[in-house]
């Protein structure tokens, strides 16, 4: 699979925060107004930085299982977590009680917030990967039962085709699956729309 690099994600994340961080610091923005925007940027981030390591294995956005979006949630959560910390050591060293914005930079570690977009973006692929996308295709050696010849090129995750007990060779295929000739291939084509026809089995 080629990646999908957008390096500027992360770049734009950190200075998001570190914008945020100076404009409390300097009482521009008070503690409720820091909060409640490092958390939308935090939302945005990581939803884009998932998005990205779906990506880079051929998912989209769109086809994020929901075992995949549980997995951003929490790990938005834990981000989440961390605002009031900060947001109580911005105020502790704020300009107002004659607070060095470099020794707060310094004690916060400002700069490790955007290095977690890394991560998340590799527990996404590491979670697609184990989930990828499966084609159906027939074998062009071998006659066809109607069952396969409604699967044939038809796309869904690998959890999907497991869901709905499907699979080549299954014996409630209409041809029985003893001399089926179709396999599966991994794609990054776009999943199928619905779910997949239900089998009329063998005669």
């Amino acid at each position: 699979m080629v990646e999908y690099k957008e390096a500027g994600v992360r770049d734009l994340y950190g200075r998001g925060v570190r914008r945020l961080v100076r404009q409390f610091w300097n009482g521009n923005i008070d503690r409720i107004e820091f909060a409640v925007a490092l958390t939308v940027l935090i939302n945005q981030a990581y939803s884009k930085a998932f998005a990205l390591g779906l990506r880079d294995v051929g998912i989209y956005t769109k086809e994020m299982t929901p075992a995949e979006a549980a997995l951003l949630a929490r790990l938005e959560q834990e981000e989440f977590n961390r605002v009031q910390d900060l947001a109580s050591l911005v105020y502790d060293n704020r300009r107002a009680v004659k607070g060095k914005y470099s020794d707060l930079l310094r004690k916060a570690r400002l700069n490790q917030w955007p290095l977690r977009l890394d991560f998340l973006r590799d527990q996404a692929k590491r979670t697609a990967r184990r989930n990828p996308k499966l084609k159906w295709v027939m074998s062009p050696e071998k006659e066809h039962c109607p069952d396969c010849l409604r699967l044939h090129n038809r796309v869904y995750r690998r959890s999907t085709w497991d869901k709905w007990d499907i699979y080549p060779k299954h014996p409630n295929l209409a041809c029985g699956g003893f001399n089926c000739g179709c396999s599966w291939e991994e794609t990054d084509e776009p999943v199928t729309p619905g779910r997949p026809p239900k089998l009329t089995g063998p005669p």
